[in-house]
């Protein structure tokens, strides 16, 4: 008797719970809005379409233009390039220095003391003017001016080198926020179209089409896509801080990009000749003519050093007397012994001249592999483009079929998160593959030291 009234109870708590959830669910339907079977996900569909049709565009060159031009003006009023203009000041500055050695050098003195003449003590003041010319060094000199020219190309390099690492940062900036923005939209719509599955499941489970575990599948997928719209807004706020920091503005709300970047490709035919444009490559090359410049002149300290001196000196204690002292000199001066310093520093100068003949043969190799693999990735981008736009027309065309099949009850709700899911996720991978593509070629460009005068036309 026992057993059956406990059978009894948890029958009626039975009926109770379903009683509420049946409730539930028709409270949940009542609130949910109505969306015909072949709007579901509709504007993610009509987005995509309309974002591969502007693929055949050439887009707002106009817009193209400008943001181009504030790119390459922002590099020009960087802090980093004009550290690297102050840098090849001081050198060239460094080069006049070296090349007044040439100049004659006049200097002045004066003593005052007590000199002693016939036992008689005199306080005498003499004062003296002279002039000193080098006339020869065995090339020491002329091998300090040449390091100085090499070391101001050297500057000059790395200006170079700057002002197009600065442009590149900046395009890449520009496409960063062209990606992310396009991202926030397609994120948007997909949580739109996620939603409209699970108001369109909802009324299929009130109509008993539809379990409920259906929809809090759906729902579970809708919160997921709201998810994805945070993390893609943290991203454009990313690219923004980015973009400020090149460009030193407020970033443009809505970004537009060259989707044709054209490459001359019979400009470049020999990559080892374009490597050699590469800044960093001249600029290892002409570290190494300093260090060889610099290993010349080392050689030479070791020879004798022939200068003419002329001075002429006078007592100030008669000032109507003519100057008392003159001379005119042939100086030789030689170090006979400096403890082996000098031939150290021959060898450390030579050492170095060898290691930075490597460093630049290092760089052009690097600088040759860079341009392969950036000419690869331009032919590969367009492929690419191609293959993820006939890929997310295929999923328009699936997301249609699915949900018609959906609505007559042909296919099941994991077909329809599914085709929802690669429709979204092939909208994600053609705009990736759109921005990736134009990126690879200006980085081509940029490798190439073609960037700048590319943006400029």
């Amino acid at each position: 008797m026992i057993q059956y009234s406990r059978v009894l109870l948890a029958g009626l708590f039975s009926a109770v719970v379903s009683t509420e959830l049946v409730a539930v669910e028709v409270d949940a339907a009542s609130s949910v809005s109505v969306v015909p079977a072949d709007h579901v996900g509709e504007s993610l569909v009509t987005y995509l379409r309309s974002f591969i049709s502007d693929l055949q565009q050439s887009g707002d060159q106009a817009a193209v233009q400008s943001l181009a031009k504030q790119v390459v003006d922002a590099s020009r009023n960087h802090p980093e390039y004009d550290a690297a203009q102050a840098k090849m000041d001081f050198s060239q500055e460094a080069e006049n220095e070296a090349f007044a050695a040439y100049f004659p050098k006049i200097y002045g003195n004066s003593s005052s003391g007590y000199n002693r003449e016939d036992g008689v003590a005199k306080n005498e003041t003499k004062l003296g003017v002279g002039l000193n010319q080098l006339l020869y060094d065995f090339g020491a000199t002329a091998s300090r001016v040449d390091a100085a020219k090499s070391d101001a190309e050297v500057s000059s390099a790395e200006l170079k080198a700057k002002g197009n690492e600065l442009i590149y940062r900046g395009v890449k900036a520009w496409h960063e926020l062209f990606r992310t923005q396009r991202m926030v939209e397609l994120h948007r719509l997909n949580v739109e179209s996620r939603r409209e599955i699970v108001d369109f499941v909802a009324q299929r489970a009130a109509l008993g089409g539809s379990s409920q575990s259906d929809v809090l599948r759906a729902r579970a997928r809708w919160a997921d896509a709201e998810a994805g719209v945070a993390k893609a807004e943290s991203q454009v706020e990313r690219a923004k801080a980015s973009w400020i920091e090149i460009i030193s503005t407020e970033a443009p709300i809505d970004v537009e990009i060259n989707r044709f970047v054209g490459i001359d490709h019979s400009r470049y035919v020999d990559l080892s000749q374009v490597a050699h444009r590469y800044a960093t490559v001249e600029r290892a090359y002409a570290k190494h003519q300093v260090a060889s410049d610099r290993a010349s002149a080392a050689a030479a300290d070791k020879f004798p050093r022939l200068e003419l001196d002329l001075s002429v000196s006078k007592l100030m204690d008669d000032p109507d007397d003519l100057p008392q002292d003159r001379s005119a000199q042939i100086q030789v001066r030689y170090d006979f012994y400096t403890g082996g310093a000098k031939k150290a520093r021959a060898s450390q100068a030579r050492a170095q001249a060898a290691q930075a003949a490597s460093d630049a043969e290092t760089e052009l190799r690097q600088a040759e592999k860079l341009l392969r693999q950036a000419l690869a990735d331009v032919e590969a981008g367009g492929r690419t483009v191609t293959a993820r736009r006939e890929a997310a027309s295929i999923a328009a065309a699936s997301m249609k079929a699915v949900r018609e099949q959906f609505a007559y009850r042909r296919g099941t709700l994991l077909d329809l998160l599914r085709v929802q899911e690669d429709l979204f996720f092939a909208g994600r991978n053609l705009i990736d593959a759109m921005a990736d593509s134009a990126l690879a070629h200006y980085r081509f460009l940029y490798l190439a030291s073609d960037l700048e005068s590319y943006l400029e036309q």
